[in-house]
């Protein structure tokens, strides 16, 4: 937790990947088994990639991703562009 009883997640992937797009989706989920729903987007690539993060006893957060060297469609209703930028400690 951090101060104000908040809850914080920092996701960290090789050098490569910082040239390459990765899908990521979102959901909240009371622990136990989750069924996801389809991707959002159509791809090739199936995506089973998963990470989750324990918010509360009642809640986790679960992460699904995938990592694409080129995703030939543009979403722009769908997409999120984040610029990296180095975190100073």
């Amino acid at each position: 937790m951090t101060k104000g009883n908040s809850s914080a997640l920092a996701l960290s992937f090789e050098k490569d990947v910082k040239e390459k797009r990765v899908y990521f989706e979102f959901f909240l989920s009371p622990p136990g088994k989750f069924q996801a729903p389809e991707t959002l987007l159509k791809m090739d690539k199936s995506v089973n990639d998963i990470i989750t993060y324990t918010i509360s006893p009642e809640l986790i957060l679960i992460v699904r991703y995938a990592i694409f060297s080129n995703l030939n469609d543009w979403h722009p209703d769908k997409e999120l562009s984040i610029i990296p930028n180095e975190i100073k400690k």
